[in-house]
C-alpha cells in the first residue's frame, strides 16, 4: 500500500514496487479523495500518474490497483487493510503518520510502515546489508525473525546493531568488557535459535554510542533499516519512540517500523508455507 500525494513520491513508488516484486505481492496505491473529485469518475490526476509510474517500474508481473479514500490519507491507508504486508509512505508523510497513529485505538492492529527518504534508489551499492536495531535482546525475538526473513528474501546480509549511550564515571573508564560480552552473548543466542534454517550472513555490532548516531551512520550504507515499535500499554495510545521518530526523519535509507505482532509477514516459516500478515500493535 502506498499513500499519495506526492512531494517525494517516486522513491516511495520505487521501494513499494521493489517489495511487491521480491515478495510476489500485489500493490495497492491509496490516494486522497477531495470533495470536488467526488463529482467525477475515475482516478485523480495524481493517482493516474502514480499508476503509470508504478506500472512502468513493475512491468506485467505485479498486480497494481488504486483506490481513493477520504482524508487523512495516511490514516486511511493504515485502516484500509491491517493485513497488508507493509504501508509505504514518503518522508513528507511522517507528521501525518504520527498523527494517524495517535488517533488509532490503543489495541488497533496495523501493518508495518516503511518510510522512504527523498532521493532513494532501488539499486544501492552491491551487497549493502539489511540493518536491524535491537534494543532489549530479551524482547526482540519477532523483530530479529522479521529481519532475518527480510534479509533472506532479498538475498542480502544482515547487520544487527545494539547501541547504547552510557554516562561514564568521572575517570572516564568504559564499561567492563564482561558487560559488553553479556549483551553480545544474549543477542547471539537469540540469533542462533532463529537462523538455524537459513544461510543469511549475520554481523553483530555492539556499540557504545548514542543509538540515533549509530543508526543514522549505518543507514548511509544499508539497503533498509528495521526497527521495532514501542509497545502499547493499557490506556496509552499507539505511538513511536523518540529514536524511531528521529530515524524516520534522518535515515538515508528506507526505515521499516515493525509492529509488536504475534506473526510477521517477513517471517519465513508458517503453517501453510505462505507469509502471514505483518500486523500488530504500534
Amino acid at each position: 500500500m502506498l499513500s499519495v500525494p506526492l512531494r517525494d513520491l517516486d522513491p516511495a513508488l520505487r521501494f513499494a514496487v521493489r517489495q511487491a516484486q521480491v515478495f510476489g505481492s500485489s500493490l495497492r496505491i491509496v490516494g486522497h479523495e477531495s470533495a470536488g473529485h467526488r463529482e467525477h469518475r475515475g482516478p485523480s490526476p495524481p493517482l493516474e500518474r502514480a499508476l503509470r509510474t508504478a506500472r512502468a517500474l513493475a512491468g506485467p508481473g505485479v498486480e497494481i490497483t488504486a483506490e481513493l479514500h477520504p482524508s487523512p490519507v495516511v490514516e486511511s491507508a493504515l485502516r484500509a487493510d491491517p493485513d497488508a504486508r507493509v504501508v509505504v509512505v514518503q518522508r513528507s508523510d511522517v507528521d501525518p503518520l504520527l498523527e494517524a497513529l495517535g488517533r488509532l485505538d490503543a489495541f488497533a492492529s496495523v501493518p508495518a510502515v516503511a518510510c522512504v527518504p527523498p532521493g532513494w534508489h532501488v539499486a544501492p551499492a552491491l551487497g549493502q546489508p539489511i540493518t536491524v536495531a535491537v534494543d532489549d535482546p530479551l524482547t526482540s525475538h519477532r523483530l530479529l525473525g522479521a529481519a532475518l526473513g527480510f534479509a533472506e528474501t532479498h538475498h542480502l546480509p544482515l547487520r544487527v546493531v545494539h547501541a547504547w549511550a552510557l554516562h561514564l564515571p568521572a575517570d572516564g573508564s568504559p564499561p567492563a568488557e564482561a558487560v559488553l560480552s553479556r549483551w553480545s552473548h544474549r543477542i547471539g543466542e537469540e540469533l542462533g535459535r532463529l537462523r538455524a534454517s537459513t544461510d543469511v550472513f549475520v554481523n553483530l555490532e555492539i556499540q557504545l554510542v548514542p543509538p540515533v548516531q549509530a543508526l543514522v551512520e549505518h543507514s548511509l550504507e544499508s539497503t533498509a533499516l528495521l526497527i521495532g515499535a514501542r509497545r502499547t500499554t493499557d490506556g496509552v495510545p499507539p505511538g513511536l519512540g523518540l529514536v524511531t521518530r528521529v530515524l524516520l526523519q534522518r535515515a538515508a535509507c528506507p526505515v521499516i517500523v515493525v509492529p509488536d505482532a504475534p506473526v510477521s509477514a517477513l517471517d519465513r516459516d508458517t503453517t501453510d508455507g505462505s507469509a502471514p500478515p505483518l500486523s500488530g500493535r504500534i
